[in-house]
């Protein structure tokens, strides 16, 4: 057979292409109508799946400036890239972020407020600044007290005055002891300590009620004033509830003694000034006063031996030398009157804000000498 009819044959064996087909992974796919895939065409399950991707902007708007070129790659295949920052700029918050936002800062504000105002102007804090400014009890009107007591009618916090007992009351204490001290030195407070003295002990005992000491300490502020202003029962009662809530304390002790002595209920004034001296031993001034109450009733001997205990007592104080001397003078002991003047002259010029003074001691001594 020869080659052109070869050919021919084939070409009858063989259907033409269309012209419209479909190329599907190399494939070339007839089309059924034109334009359109056949409805047989099987789907290829290993195709990828193609990415979406957004809408291209219409020519001649803005966004059609952020969207670049398309690209073809090696595969005959188009991408398209976008500027996505252009487009994140142009998002708003939403409703429900700016109401937190709002609501967060309103939040942090008050809890500023609030802390502020617990800091420097809370009842708290302004009882402790004036408290640590050395105002607790005075000047009257503005001290740490003052704005205590202003708000007490209202009730205190429980957890404001648990404060106030922790910080507070040790500064009540150390304050009250100043003065008292005083009194155990035997030095008269002014009318002003007095009162300061009433209201350190009455604030300490509304922060610590249960404390007795505090307690016997209010109790005796009392009658210290009541004592100074010759209101006798007054005082008489303050300092027997001051006794009755601490025992052991001498002072009110020594007080009450001195005013039934000043009242010439001798008897009563001995009592208490023993109480005293067994209590504290080593306090010199309860130990002069019944040496003293001896010496006025004319119960010699046993001025004799207190006036000698409390020369034991405190070595450098005139003042008993200078008794025993009066003493010894009022039984015609003069050689033992001399030297007991002349220990306490000695003991006066060490200490010359001392009583009795050196001119008065060295007067007796010159009429007690033999002339």
């Amino acid at each position: 057979m020869d080659e052109s009819k070869r050919e021919s044959e084939a070409e009858k064996g063989t259907p033409k292409a269309p012209d419209d087909y479909f190329l599907f992974m190399g494939t070339r796919i007839p089309l059924g109508a034109k334009g359109e895939k056949p409805a047989s065409a099987p789907p290829d399950v290993n195709a990828a799946v193609p990415e979406s991707r957004p809408a291209t902007p219409a020519a001649g708007t803005p966004e059609t400036a952020a969207a670049s070129a398309a690209s073809t790659s090696d595969a005959g295949e188009t991408k398209a890239t976008f500027d996505l920052g252009a487009l994140a700029g142009t998002s708003k918050p939403g409703v429900s972020s700016r109401i937190f936002m709002v609501g967060a800062a309103v939040l942090l504000a008050a809890v500023a407020a609030l802390i502020a105002w617990h800091r420097f102007g809370s009842l708290e804090a302004r009882i402790l600044k004036a408290a640590a400014d050395g105002q607790l009890v005075w000047p009257q009107g503005s001290s740490a007290y003052d704005v205590y007591q202003s708000r007490k009618a209202d009730g205190l916090n429980p957890a404001t005055k648990d404060k106030l007992r922790s910080e507070v009351l040790p500064k009540l204490s150390k304050e009250g002891d100043t003065f008292l001290k005083k009194l155990y030195e035997a030095s008269n407070l002014t009318e002003s300590e007095i009162t300061q003295l009433i209201r350190i002990y009455e604030w300490a005992a509304d922060l610590n009620p249960r404390d007795t000491s505090i307690l016997a300490r209010r109790a005796y502020a009392t009658g210290y004033r009541a004592s100074s202003k010759q209101a006798n029962a007054e005082a008489a009662t303050a300092f027997r509830e001051a006794i009755q809530s601490d025992s052991q304390w001498p002072l009110p002790f020594r007080d009450l003694a001195k005013l039934h002595a000043r009242l010439g209920d001798h008897g009563a004034a001995e009592y208490y000034y023993q109480q005293v001296v067994q209590l504290d031993p080593r306090w010199v001034l309860p130990r002069l006063d019944l040496a003293s109450l001896y010496l006025e009733r004319n119960r010699l001997a046993e001025a004799e031996i207190n006036y000698r205990l409390a020369a034991e007592t405190d070595p450098s104080l005139p003042v008993p030398w200078y008794f025993l001397g009066q003493l010894y003078q009022r039984q015609k002991r003069n050689i033992e009157a001399i030297a007991a003047y002349q220990k306490a002259l000695q003991l006066a010029t060490q200490r010359p804000s001392s009583t009795p003074p050196a001119d008065e001691i060295r007067a007796l001594i010159e009429k007690l000498k033999p002339s």
